[in-house]
């Protein structure tokens, strides 16, 4: 894939797209009842999938399966009323998504693909239990953005610097990255700098090991010719054992 080519960010731009239009579409349901905006949510995510079940970057980021949780634990715009465990929950969820993203980079191997989704699936149902934090239109179409921009650079950064398949890599994107859409905005701001980061220093380190290999790769390699010896005793002795059979040879002929 050729990142230096515009049209390999259309598909990406598409599925940002579709993701929004669904945030949208979803103020205009505030009237209706729960269950039949939970209905149709999901019977458009359903169509949804199986209309891009094969593009390679809409499957990456799980579709519109993430934006759709999202928006239907959020629909009720409850605040809680215990904000210091709200808090210490997603400082927890933000440090521990951070460590994945440091494992990663530094290519840790003993990091089993179960233990990422439960962890990640944990801290949002914890989250989810104490805060229904309400948003307005324009930070959770930014947060949906941002989600859909890490899923792709968490998997195209890291595909091949984990120990996993890349099936299972791509699973394993949209859980890590599933902090943006729910932690709050302060705590998300720091762990999304402190991402970057990450990202930017590992960019620069394989700039670094890339030029470095470039100059060893165009260096002459001086190869040393070694002169043939000859142990003139072995040669001397060899011709001499040749003229004695060649006159052996005149001597019967005559």
């Amino acid at each position: 894939m050729d990142f230096a080519l515009v049209s390999t960010y259309v598909p990406l731009i598409l599925t940002m797209s579709r993701a929004l239009l669904l945030t949208c579409a979803m103020q205009f349901t505030k009237m209706l009842p729960f269950n039949v905006v939970s209905a149709g949510i999901l019977l458009v995510v359903y169509v949804d999938a199986h209309a891009h079940v094969n593009v390679h970057t809409s499957h990456i980021t799980s579709h519109l399966m993430p934006v759709a949780f999202f928006l239907l634990t959020h629909s009720k715009n409850a605040v809680t009323s215990q904000y210091e465990v709200w808090m210490t929950i997603d400082v927890v969820w933000a440090c521990a998504c951070i460590v994945l993203w440091t494992a990663n980079v530094l290519r840790w191997r003993s990091r089993p693909v179960w233990m990422t989704t439960l962890l990640t699936s944990t801290m949002t149902l914890a989250h989810l239990y104490y805060t229904g934090d309400s948003m307005s239109l324009v930070e959770v179409c930014i947060r949906v953005v941002i989600f859909y921009i890490l899923c792709f650079v968490h998997y195209h950064a890291f595909v091949c610097r984990v120990s996993c398949d890349a099936s299972a890599h791509a699973f394993v994107g949209p859980h890590v990255c599933l902090y943006v859409l729910f932690l709050q905005r302060y705590i998300l701001l720091c762990a999304v700098v402190l991402t970057t980061i990450l990202l930017c220093q590992m960019w620069v380190g394989d700039k670094r090991f890339s030029a470095w290999s470039e100059q060893r790769t165009d260096k002459p390699q001086v190869r040393t010719v070694m002169p043939h010896v000859y142990d003139t005793s072995i040669e001397g002795g060899v011709m001499d054992d040749l003229l004695v059979e060649l006159r052996q040879a005149q001597a019967s002929r005559v």
